[in-house]
Order: structure tokens, then sequence, then C-alpha cells
């Protein structure tokens, strides 16, 4: 958390981290290891282990430029499965090829990579003639993702005190088609 916050040699290979900080109560070590240590409890009693999940810092944000990044209002624990999920839910364009992020050209058509996180196995998606067909497709893709994981672990983020995500923002496939970013559709739920 504080590497990925403030260190400028994990910052140059991630740019998303430039705006996000952590809280000033959390710069102390012993402030933080104790609500850790809660949560560890209360993700135990949802029969998951903490150091299988990861802390995420977007799911509960409001989108507020002036909300902490990270603080015990603002992060949650969860899957990486989940996690990464959530990390690729994003309008941008591929740098490289000028097409939307997830989206490949083959032959004539377009498609998307689809990956089973829990199995790490990896299909694609039929191919499609047009560009927003694919693109229309992926999000519909990403969105029953997104609702299905909620489903899968809403016991645990539950427990977490996380009624307070934006399910219904970030399930519905037009505000994941129209946003840059995750943040800006947590933004626009607020």
């Amino acid at each position: 958390m504080l590497e990925r916050c403030y260190c400028q040699k994990s910052l140059a290979h991630n740019s998303t981290y430039h705006t996000k900080r952590v809280h000033p109560s959390w710069l102390k070590f012993s402030t933080f290891a104790k609500w850790y240590y809660i949560q560890a409890r209360i993700v135990a009693s949802c029969r998951y282990d903490i150091a299988d999940l990861e802390l995420d810092s977007d799911l509960c944000r409001t989108g507020d430029d002036n909300e902490w990044a990270y603080s015990p209002n603002t992060v949650v624990f969860m899957p990486k499965s989940f996690n990464s999920i959530l990390a690729n839910v994003d309008g941008r364009s591929n740098k490289q090829s000028g097409l939307p992020v997830g989206i490949t050209a083959q032959g004539k058509g377009y498609r998307f990579k689809v990956t089973d996180f829990a199995t790490g196995k990896c299909t694609h998606s039929p191919l499609y003639n047009d560009l927003n067909a694919a693109y229309i497709a992926r999000c519909e893709h990403t969105a029953e993702r997104i609702k299905h994981q909620i489903e899968l672990h809403s016991t645990l983020l539950n427990a977490q005190g996380s009624t307070r995500y934006h399910v219904t923002k970030l399930t519905k496939v037009k505000n994941i088609m129209l946003s840059n970013n995750l943040a800006s559709m947590i933004r626009e739920a607020a």
C-alpha cells in the first residue's frame, strides 16, 4: 500500500497510483496493524484466509478526489480473481494497437480474451466483424463477471461493512462502456 502510493519506482510503472494517498493514521504501522488483525478475524469468520486476499482501494470509494484512497472506510479485502476483474474495467485504449483494452484484431474481425481467474484458463470470444459489437460484448461479459463475483463473495464483502459498494453502477454495461476507468464509474455513482 505504501509502496504503491509513495515509491517513485512503483509509481513509474503504474501511474494510476499517482493520485492515491494513505490516510495519515495508517502511516503509523501499529494503527494499521490493529485494523488489519480485526479484519483478519472478520474474514476468517467468513471462511477466508486474509493472506489469500488482496486489499482493494476502488470498490468502496465514492470517487471524491479529497477522499483517502487507503483508509478504514475505503478499502476491502477481496479475492485476487475479483480484484483482477475490477482492475480491467477500463474504457481506455491500448497504446500499441489503438483498440479498446481487451479487444484484439484478428484477420478482418475483433475478439476479446476471457480469462477464468480461478483456473487461469484463457478462452476467446467469438469473432465479431464490427469493433463496436466486440466492445459491447466485452462490456456485457465484464458486467456479468462482476455480478457473479459480488454474489460469490457477498458474505465476505458485507462482513467487512462493504455494503456501500456501487453494485448497480459497476454491473451496468452502459456504464462500463462509457467509463474511462473504474474510479470515474464510482465517482458518477456517488
